[in-house]
């Protein structure tokens, strides 16, 4: 390693290597064996991106020297790896929880660790985004179905009178007409998320009055079928 030293007494480093130092404290000398490093190594990613059972996982580890990187003794989650920089692959069931993963990137003689934390979790929702209508003194019973096995809670707002959370599904016979705006969670393992819903209460009349509009409808569909199916048949006896 070349170095001067300055008017301060400070070290300065030209070029990256190992070398010895005679430290002078009163009447004694003492060597210190010093390595120096000119190439600052930083990593460009924060944190990793959570990872997600049965879900792609696409993630490049990079610094800003083309620098070759390699994992100091840790473990990646089950169906992910390591390979020319990036962690790739699927993690497995029952992957699920925190890896506290080392990075090494080494660059000509200098070397920098990197530690991430990574998360694996189930990727949690519910099939629908929407809840069937309901009517005034009409059982209801909507299951809230979901891609794991979750437990469903209500966290905010609140039910229609009548309407009960039960075993993740809302069953019931509402009493009231209106508008319920609330939020529902769902916990599997380490894993919640919560969604937002609306269930809408109607008059029974209103189911009533939609059915008849689809009768009229109907009926007057086929009341123009039949007419013009008529006037295509007279207008071929008139060509004869």
């Amino acid at each position: 390693m070349i170095a001067t030293v300055t008017d301060n007494g400070l070290i300065k480093a030209i070029n990256s290597g190992d070398c010895n130092i005679t430290i002078s404290v009163g009447k004694t000398n003492k060597i210190v064996s010093v390595k120096v490093s000119t190439y600052k190594i930083e990593y460009k990613l924060d944190k990793l991106p959570e990872a997600y059972i049965d879900n792609e996982y696409n993630v490049l580890i990079e610094t800003n020297y083309d620098s070759k990187i390699t994992i100091d003794k840790s473990v990646l989650p089950n169906g992910l790896v390591f390979n020319n920089n990036r962690i790739t692959g699927v993690p497995k069931d029952n992957t699920n929880g925190e890896y506290n993963i080392r990075f090494i990137s080494k660059y000509q003689n200098s070397e920098s660790l990197k530690e991430y934390k990574l998360i694996v979790k189930y990727k949690l929702k519910f099939q629908s985004n929407s809840l069937k209508r309901a009517y005034i003194n009409k059982m209801y019973d909507e299951e809230l179905k979901l891609n794991y096995p979750g437990e469903v809670s209500l966290v905010k707002g609140s039910l229609p009178n009548g309407i009960k959370l039960v075993n993740n599904k809302l069953v019931g016979t509402p009493t009231e007409m209106g508008e319920y705006s609330f939020s529902l969670k769902v916990v599997y393992k380490n894993t919640e998320i919560v969604q937002n819903f609306v269930l809408k209460v109607s008059n029974s009349m209103y189911m009533i009055f939609i059915v008849v509009i689809i009768i009229v409808i109907a009926l007057l569909l086929y009341s123009i079928f039949k007419s013009k199916k008529g006037e295509g048949r007279n207008g071929k006896r008139y060509i004869q």
